[in-house]
């Protein structure tokens, strides 16, 4: 694995996603003036598909 959000996936974009690719979620989250986060989520795609990070997602825990 090489590189760093060089392709890009788009609800409106044709395409298929096939089993044994691998993709980051990265919903993020700002409030103007205050500050914001990012939190990521590894996700391969099987036939169930598998999200491989393995972290809380607790409010306290996403909080640095």
């Amino acid at each position: 694995m090489v590189g760093h959000e060089r392709l890009f996936l788009d609800v409106e974009q044709d395409g298929e996603i096939r089993p044994g690719e691998l993709f980051t979620v990265q919903p993020r989250f700002y409030v103007p003036g205050v500050g914001g986060f990012r939190h990521s989520d590894t996700v391969v795609v099987t036939d169930d598909t598998e999200t491989l990070t393995d972290y809380p997602r607790d409010l306290e825990w996403l909080i640095v």
